[in-house]
């Protein structure tokens, strides 16, 4: 029947999706199933192990980005419960947005914490890339980001 083949196609895209979650650096050049990313001026990889974590070397800006595929079968909804958690923890701020950037319609949502003291703000973005979903959270801590088009011309430098 349908269901059956649907299933069963949906089971083999979950086991490549986990298989594919690998990110490789090549001197300043990220790749990773979904996007490439030359590594911005100023900027050093905190971590690559299962999503991307890069930070200023002033400490003011983290740029993060998780492959969500594997928890995310319908994007729409995912998108939903990752605001409703900011929401329901105080962090969020506004509505859920559309966000087109690079020709690539996104949502995008604000957050905002303090923390040790600080004030961060948060931008955070769900793609879809062909079969996968990627979600892109960048961080500044005193005032690293001036405001939401600031934080899309980081998002910008992500070639899908």
């Amino acid at each position: 029947s349908m269901s059956e083949e649907e299933g069963g196609t949906a089971a083999a895209g979950n086991t490549a999706a986990l298989a594919d979650n690998s990110i490789h650096i090549q001197g300043d050049v990220v790749e990773a199933a979904a996007y490439n990313l030359e590594i911005p001026d100023g900027f050093e990889v905190k971590s690559s192990e299962d999503s991307l974590l890069l930070e200023n070397k002033k400490g003011t800006i983290q740029f993060n980005i998780m492959d969500k595929t594997d928890v995310a079968s319908d994007f729409e909804s995912y998108v939903q419960k990752t605001y409703d958690s900011a929401v329901a923890s105080g962090m969020a701020e506004g509505e859920i947005e559309d966000a087109v950037i690079k020709n690539r319609s996104m949502k995008r949502f604000a957050m905002s914490m303090t923390q040790d003291g600080e004030q961060l703000d948060s931008y955070v973005y769900f793609a879809r890339v062909n079969s996968r979903v990627i979600m892109i959270t960048l961080t500044s801590k005193d005032g690293g980001l001036e405001d939401a088009s600031a934080a899309d011309a980081f998002v910008a430098q992500i070639d899908f």
